[in-house]
């Protein structure tokens, strides 16, 4: 009986300890990435109408001088400056909620006159902040090189959290991040099985918009989500693949955002036919670069050399070729924006490695309208202007202008308009960032 008794208490006991050890590992493996990409509320941050103000709050006051004289350069052809925020952490902007926001592993919320903190959080690994409009995203951005996302969260202009979705729930699709702007979010599902992807748009209120088949070759998830890139235009999404001549697959397919509907699509050999003419059957990487209300840009390049570029220009209506440039020679595209009808591009050459080449080319035929080079490897286009790593320009009809000097330690991340306001994040070497906003009043 004793043994018996002994054998019970042993048997319990085990049973005891392996229930606590299921329960601790469901608890790990279930846990969902929702818990990682919250806001953490961040408090004192400034914002002024002045910079001065803010730089002494940052212990930044070291070419203050020269910050300033480079405000009032900016102030000639944005407006007044009525805004400027500590945005330290931060690493570009975005329209939010009728203001402006600051964002990155830190946000900052501000007014239209960049010059109130309307809300300061900090977002630790692995969320990324990303979009514009009504409302921001945090992604649990769990692989950086595929995209994939195993949980969103939308962000309001207060930075309030909205509903968590857990994308990486058992026997759903896996997510991987495209493109967000105005509110919205695109994604790709794939299957485990690697069988035809869905672009799926959602947005903060009605979470799933829709899902629009886009046909691939079969291959797995992760290997999928890397070849395929896509932008959102204010009508039209685009999106492409790495393509090879002769794939039954199309290589860059229109959808309407509006319902998913596809528009068009463009076959592997037209791209392969535009990059190399019939002279190559080498693999075709494809990237949207841009996406207007005429015409999408798409750099394309060789499996061989996958940083050199050309770019194909196509009609938004049906997807046709309307022209292919290739400035001298195929080039490492830096940045390419459409504007006033043109498109606007920056890229480095590799027989001029401390220059950088703005370039300015009509979208009908390809004519390369003005050009020149600036000292440095970095071209950022925002709102009309192109900032490099010694000045920002304005165009020209015979070219570029300079407009402001860049003072020495200082960088242009990045450029965006709000209504008649137009804000710039600038990076200050070890002293943090700021966001500076000209012509809030009119």
């Amino acid at each position: 009986m004793s043994s018996d008794k002994r054998v019970m208490i042993i048997g319990l006991v085990v049973m005891v300890a392996l229930v606590g050890v299921g329960a601790v590992s469901a608890s790990l493996f279930a846990s969902s990435a929702c818990d990682d990409i919250g806001p953490i509320d961040l408090a004192g941050r400034v914002a002024s109408t002045e910079l001065a103000p803010v730089l002494d709050a940052m212990d930044a006051e070291a070419g203050a001088v020269e910050l300033e004289a480079f405000g009032h350069q900016l102030e000639e052809v944005l407006g007044p400056l009525t805004g400027a925020a500590d945005a330290t952490g931060a690493t570009g902007l975005a329209a939010l909620g009728g203001g402006v926001a600051a964002i990155g592993s830190t946000t900052i919320s501000l007014d239209v006159s960049g010059s109130e903190v309307v809300a300061a959080a900090e977002f630790s690994d692995p969320a990324m902040v990303v979009g514009s409009g009504e409302r921001l995203y945090s992604l649990a951005l769990i692989n950086q090189l595929t995209g994939q996302v195993d949980a969103l969260q939308p962000q309001d202009a207060d930075l309030d959290p909205g509903t968590c979705v857990d994308t990486a729930v058992v026997g759903d699709p896996f997510a991987f991040y495209l493109d967000a702007d105005g509110g919205e979010l695109l994604l790709v599902r794939i299957e485990e099985d690697g069988d035809t992807p869905e672009l799926e748009l959602r947005d903060a209120f009605q979470g799933r918009r829709w899902f629009s088949d886009f046909e691939v070759p079969v291959a797995p998830p992760g290997v999928l989500a890397e070849r395929i890139t896509g932008a959102l235009g204010e009508e039209l999404i685009v999106a492409a693949r790495r393509t090879v001549p002769g794939d039954v697959q199309p290589a860059v397919i229109g959808v309407e955002r509006a319902s998913g509907d596809h528009r068009w699509a463009v076959g592997a050999d037209e791209v392969a036919v535009a990059v190399a003419g019939d002279e190559s059957d080498d693999p075709i990487w494809i990237e949207v670069v841009a996406v207007g209300d005429d015409v999408a840009v798409l750099a394309a390049s060789g499996d061989q050399e996958r940083e050199r570029a050309v770019l194909i220009v196509l009609d938004v209506e049906d997807g046709s070729v309307v022209t292919v440039i290739e400035p001298d020679r195929p080039v490492e595209v830096v940045d390419a924006a459409l504007a006033d009808g043109d498109l606007w591009l920056t890229w480095l050459d590799g027989e001029a490695a401390d220059q950088i080449a703005v370039e300015r080319y009509a979208v009908a035929d390809g004519t390369r309208i003005a050009g020149e080079r600036m000292p440095g490897t970095y071209g950022i286009f925002g709102e009309g202007l192109v900032a490099t790593e010694a000045a920002v320009l304005q165009a020209a009809e015979d070219g570029f202008v300079e407009v402001a000097r860049v003072p020495e330690g200082v960088r242009v991340v990045d450029l965006v308009r709000v209504g008649e306001a137009t804000s710039v994040l600038l990076e200050l070497e070890d002293r943090g960032a700021v966001a500076l906003t000209f012509g809030a009043n009119g």
